[in-house]
């Protein structure tokens, strides 16, 4: 008996992978290569975004048309595993705060895709249950994350990383330890809502964070 309930729910698993849809799309900006899948009625980018041009920790981007990133302890062979590190302005082009529903701020995301505000990262929790999302959005194992990654089985397919973040004094913390996602809402005009992930916890925990902090980006698809 207790075979036969392994066997049917190793099934149940298999299809819902199998199930899943994803495909790529190519930024035209830079032609990199980004792979997405949809999870309920959302498309999310697979991997953290990186695009722009690379800046020392000591330095601030700007307002200056450019896209400005830091990579983590300036290497640009951590940006092209884990993605950009992103101020808040910068990451929203310069624009104002959005909390729609359904965003509408491409900010600093590919043509046809947006920065996700607060209202859309909340659907995704809800939808992959409240009280472990950060399990099913993180990369299982422990090639990335620091061991133990509690909870890890990535089986929404977002594979999430821990890109750790860059602090307002110029410092880069917690790769491996924590993924930090910014969205578009403010909280207050100095502060803006993330999304946290850690190698400790299954649970995907909203906080307001300082807009000066350099966090990853993920983008999601315009309806």
């Amino acid at each position: 008996m207790k075979k036969s309930l392994v066997l049917s729910l190793f099934l149940v698993h298999v299809f819902m992978t199998a199930a899943q849809e994803v495909d790529s799309i190519t930024d035209i900006r830079d032609g990199r290569i980004y792979r997405i899948i949809k999870i309920g009625n959302q498309w999310w980018m697979q991997e953290n975004l990186n695009i722009g041009t690379r800046i020392d920790r000591f330095q601030a981007p700007s307002d200056n048309g450019d896209i400005e990133k830091y990579c983590y302890d300036n290497s640009d062979s951590l940006c092209t595993v884990y993605g950009g590190l992103y101020r808040w302005n910068e990451m929203m082009d310069y624009n104002p705060s959005d909390s729609g529903t359904i965003g509408t701020t491409q900010g600093i995301c590919p043509e046809g895709w947006h920065v996700p505000t607060d209202s859309e990262w909340k659907a995704l929790k809800d939808f992959l249950g409240y009280w472990d999302a950060g399990g099913k959005i993180k990369e299982a194992g422990t090639v990335h994350w620091e061991s133990e990654n509690a909870g890890a089985t990535n089986e929404s397919g977002f594979t999430a990383l821990p890109g750790g973040h860059y602090g307002g004094i110029a410092t880069f913390t917690n790769i491996c330890i924590l993924a930090d996602f910014w969205s578009s809402t403010e909280n207050e005009s100095d502060e803006a809502w993330g999304y946290g992930l850690s190698h400790y916890s299954k649970s995907l925990d909203r906080d307001w964070e300082d807009k000066e902090y350099g966090f990853s980006v993920r983008c999601v698809k315009d309806e």
